[in-house]
């Protein structure tokens, strides 16, 4: 292989590379707004809602006393606390789902077991 061919190989290499850099997936969890546990209109909501609180911390917030900072602190908490509490539901519903079956799976085997035992129970008499 001639030089001027391994530089046209790796010139394309190169810009494959730098072309797959901008594909990369930002998270490996596929999002879907319509399986979202917040939708998207609350979620803007309370984005607005810290940065007016952000705004107001490092503008007119800078000198105002104790409790209007715990007053801001609540606004934000009250608005906050919902969405977080859909988002840990969400997170553990699956693994509460995978609880529930393997639950109803052992119940089975016990009362499959049960109707085992019942069923043959006669034989078991006639011997004693």
């Amino acid at each position: 292989m001639s030089a001027v061919q391994r530089m046209k190989v790796a010139n394309e290499k190169h810009s494959k590379t730098i072309t797959q850099r901008g594909h990369v997936q930002k998270t490996t969890r596929v999002v879907n707004e319509e399986k979202s546990p917040v939708g998207p209109w609350l979620l803007a909501l309370f984005v607005f809602v810290v940065c007016g609180s952000e705004n107001w911390l490092y503008e007119d917030g800078e000198d105002q006393p104790k409790q209007q900072y715990i007053d801001k602190l609540a606004v934000l908490k009250k608005l906050g606390q919902p969405i977080q509490e859909r988002y840990m539901e969400s997170e553990e519903r699956p693994r509460a789902f995978d609880d529930m079956g393997k639950q109803i799976q052992m119940y089975m085997k016990i009362v499959e077991a049960y109707l085992l035992s019942t069923l043959f129970m006669h034989l078991w008499q006639s011997l004693v």
